[in-house]
């Protein structure tokens, strides 16, 4: 950390975490995937019915779109 001239706030450190979840994503021992609130929400959402919806849904996949294979195919006709 000195060599590189960089600082660590002690205060916000944690070390040893089992998992680091950040951004709509988690990082364990298992891998990386998607926060289960993020897939529940997608699953669980109601059909669109403008086009608002539409964008909101997308934009909300877009969470997991790393662990969704072929996305924009599949979302293409909802584009």
């Amino acid at each position: 950390m000195e060599e590189r001239e960089l600082t660590l706030n002690v205060e916000r450190c944690r070390f040893s975490m089992d998992k680091l979840t950040s951004i709509g994503t988690v990082f364990s021992e298992n891998g990386i995937s998607c926060m289960t609130e993020k897939v529940k929400a997608v699953s669980e959402a109601r059909e669109s019915q403008t086009v608002s919806e539409t964008c909101s849904f997308l934009g909300l996949v877009n969470y997991c779109r790393r662990f969704i294979p072929y996305l924009a195919t599949i979302s293409e006709p909802l584009s």
